[in-house]
């Protein structure tokens, strides 16, 4: 027997609990009805009909459960490697502040600065910037800065990321042409040294981006803005 569709009123159709009452009491019907169920399912589970009027219900299950597995197994590894660079980062950042602490004077430290942590934290240039009203000792180890600079560059906020620069030679000098994105955290001022920077350059573009993090930026300025006031001239 095939089904037929006749064109019926709206307000002769039956409800839903008269279509499920009649179904449970004739559950030989859809059986006999020439691939009904596999036309009703055709639109939004394609390839699933294997003949004879029966739909692979566990062949889609499967498949569903497949994928499944496969994004969270993606997921899981992409957490894995996340957790391995921010472990493997923070050693780094410990590791330069260590070299920053184990120096006693500020040619130490300026050596600290220049050589160890960049070759620690894989970029290309560690660079102390203090506005105008340093003392002798540390302007010798810095780049100097026009006062209000660092107000300009931070805006307020106590760091920035810079994805792209274009020859920023208020920083970097004759050198700026090779730094193509930076980090800078504030320095606050103290009894010491006036108001300054510490920035990191890459000459890689986007090795910096807005949205990272700074947290282990900023505690590595932290470690700085303490040994500047304890290093020995």
């Amino acid at each position: 027997m095939t089904l037929h569709t006749p064109s019926i009123p709206a307000s002769d159709l039956p409800t839903p609990e008269q279509v499920l009452a009649f179904l449970q009491a004739h559950p030989d019907f859809l059986p006999a009805q020439d691939g009904v169920m596999a036309r009703l399912l055709a639109d939004y589970m394609p390839d699933r009909n294997l003949g004879s009027g029966v739909v692979d219900f566990q062949g889609h299950a499967l498949r569903a459960l497949r994928t499944e597995i496969t994004e969270l197994r993606r997921e899981a590894q992409e957490l894995i490697r996340t957790a391995r660079d921010n472990m493997s980062l923070q050693h780094r950042i410990h590791e330069a502040a260590l070299a920053l602490m184990a120096a006693e004077t500020v040619e130490d430290g300026a050596k600290a600065l220049a050589e160890d942590l960049p070759l620690l934290l894989e970029v290309d240039l560690v660079l102390l910037c203090l506005e105008p009203g340093a003392p002798a000792d540390l302007a010798r180890i810095s780049q100097p800065l026009p006062d209000g600079t660092v107000e300009t560059l931070l805006a307020g906020s106590d760091t920035r990321l810079r994805a792209h620069l274009h020859g920023e030679a208020t920083l970097y000098g004759e050198g700026a042409g090779l730094i193509e994105s930076d980090a800078l955290v504030r320095l606050p001022a103290t009894d010491r040294h006036p108001v300054g920077l510490l920035a990191f350059g890459s000459r890689r573009a986007r090795a910096f981006e807005p949205g990272q993090g700074t947290e282990l930026m900023s505690f590595l300025s932290a470690v700085l803005h303490h040994c500047l006031r304890h290093w020995k001239g």
